[in-house]
């Protein structure tokens, strides 16, 4: 995925952790168009999934086309 970032946005992306997180936390969950879904039920035996981030799940799965859309705002 990431391959296909650096080709859509036209220059290297460096880690991508810091904008995951950022996106996360900045809405990335709400809207039409949000650019990850969260995971909030099941668990992995002993963490539970949550709303939000939670050690099961993490910030749960990407939308690839909107979570490019998010990275081209994140754009300076």
């Amino acid at each position: 995925m990431t391959s296909l970032f650096v080709e859509a946005l036209h220059h290297r992306i460096g880690l991508l952790n810091p904008a995951i997180y950022f996106i996360a936390d900045t809405g990335g969950y709400r809207g039409r168009h949000a650019a990850l879904r969260d995971i909030t039920a099941g668990d992995n035996w002993y963490w539970h999934g949550r709303p939000g981030y939670d050690q099961a799940t993490g910030v749960g799965v990407w939308d690839v086309a909107d979570f490019l859309e998010a990275l081209y705002q994140l754009e300076p």
